[in-house]
């Protein structure tokens, strides 16, 4: 994907909620890289990233180091310019990063 922008999305036991932070993303105005870091959840929230594997990266961890080394880790696996974290309980509008792009 050719873009200045990656959506991290941190997650942990989210299945509930993380469908709604990557449609959220997955309809931005503004094509970005969307990659899901999972830090050892054991509810069905791969199960509902899996649904998406065609469209965002999927980081599954089998143990939960705490969200800063799950942030670390989305991070890492970023290859863009700038990042915007969407956190798994989040949504956007569908022209945030578009009015944040025209901001930097």
């Amino acid at each position: 994907m050719n873009t200045d922008v990656t959506i991290l999305i941190p997650t942990f036991n989210r299945g509930n909620l993380i469908e709604r932070a990557i449609l959220s993303s997955l309809k931005q105005s503004y094509k970005s890289e969307i990659i899901v870091c999972d830090h050892g959840s054991t509810d069905n929230t791969q199960e509902i990233c899996s649904k998406y594997l065609d469209k965002i990266t999927y980081i599954k961890r089998q143990k939960d180091y705490g969200i800063h080394f799950c942030e670390l880790e989305a991070l890492l696996a970023s290859k863009t310019k700038y990042i915007h974290f969407c956190f798994d309980d989040d949504w956007m509008h569908y022209k945030f990063i578009e009015e944040c792009i025209k901001l930097m």
